[in-house]
């Protein structure tokens, strides 16, 4: 297993959606790792799935409240920004479309 690097004051950021894949990676590094996180969602209002993801992060936080006290302490407050204010990045959508002519990719990975 990797250590994590000292994620500094503010805590290691992570993209949370309540997901399998980004709920796993908050858990690793609050129970392996023991480290702070600032979670980071993106509100997209066209998508029919974010009252669920929402859902399922309150839910994920109260289970972490009740069976893991430490945790408490470590996963900051969700910083929520809208999908609309992230700026293009020239370098992702280039893999991006490189990938997405390989394989069937959802459009949210650009």
């Amino acid at each position: 297993m990797t250590p994590v690097a000292d994620p500094g004051p503010g805590g290691v950021p992570l993209l949370w959606t309540g997901g399998w894949d980004s709920t796993f990676q908050l858990l690793r590094l609050l129970l392996l790792h023991r480290v702070a996180v600032t979670p980071y969602y993106l509100v997209d209002a066209t998508r029919r799935s974010t009252d669920a993801e929402q859902l399922a992060m309150q839910r994920i936080r109260a289970h972490l409240d009740d069976a893991f006290p430490a945790t408490r302490g470590l996963i900051a407050p969700t910083r929520c920004h809208a999908v609309t204010d992230v700026l293009p990045h020239a370098a992702i959508t280039r893999a991006f479309a490189e990938v997405r002519d390989a394989h069937h990719v959802g459009s949210q990975y650009d």
